[in-house]
């Protein structure tokens, strides 16, 4: 590699590492040139359709989704899902 375009390459990785600053606002963050949003959502709806996150991929702006999920013990989720389902046979 060029020992120039070498520069380059080590310039853009320090560029992302430590941005030139980070500007904070209520809603959002501004690093360099690139926004930065957190939604954060804790609970799904109780049923999912076919293509329930479609809305979200087929935006027209490139951004990233995470999707985190934290496990819990296989016996508490059958008791929670059997107590879910005595109760909406009573209604």
């Amino acid at each position: 590699m060029p020992e120039d375009q070498e520069k380059n390459s080590f310039e853009d990785v320090k560029k992302i590492i430590a941005p030139a600053g980070a500007q904070v606002f209520p809603n959002y963050l501004k690093i360099g040139d690139k926004l930065a949003k957190t939604f954060f959502v804790f609970s799904y709806p109780r049923y999912l359709s076919t293509g329930w996150f479609e809305p979200l991929i087929n935006l027209p702006n490139l951004f990233d989704v995470s999707i985190f999920i934290n496990p819990i013990d296989t016996g508490s989720a059958l008791r929670t899902c059997v107590k879910k389902r005595a109760n909406s046979n009573h209604r």
